[in-house]
């Protein structure tokens, strides 16, 4: 026996099941060094939480030392989830732009597409940049990702 669906129960269908799970956009960001530079991750469908999230670096600024790395959402969110970029550093340095790829997988093991962006570290206002200092290799100048 079939039973047709009423328009509520489709829509219902198609955006818990209909949807594969995808990154839908992930913009780049821009922000001073020393702050929390807060990013997006716009999803669509309906993940099996926990979804881990893998931010691989591309491209490290020169001077900085950048490494890749995974943050973890424990209980379901809806879109979008949310991390922080924040570019440490001893003293302020010229503007840095870092490039990033990341992933979703959710507890099912479905990983979605790769998207590319950029984050970006100005230096703060009203400072000067230290520029001797930025391709010294100083393992201070660090970005970080949480979480």
């Amino acid at each position: 026996m079939k039973r047709v669906l009423c328009e509520a129960e489709m829509e219902e269908y198609l955006w818990a099941y209909g949807l594969s799970f995808k990154i839908l956009s992930l913009a780049s960001v821009s922000g001073p060094q020393g702050v929390n530079i807060p990013a997006s991750v716009h999803y669509q469908g309906n993940p099996a939480f926990p979804v881990k999230r893998q931010t691989k670096i591309v491209q490290c600024a020169s001077g900085w030392t950048c490494s890749d790395y995974n943050g973890t959402y424990t209980s379901a969110t809806p879109s979008p989830l949310t991390f922080n970029f924040r570019c440490t550093n001893t003293s302020p340095l010229p503007t840095a732009m870092f490039r990033w790829r990341t992933t979703l997988t959710d507890a099912n093991g479905v990983v979605t597409n790769a998207v590319e962006h950029t984050s970006t570290c100005t230096r703060p206002a009203g400072t000067v940049a230290n520029a001797s200092r930025a391709g010294d290799g100083n393992s201070a100048n660090r970005i970080v990702i949480t979480p």
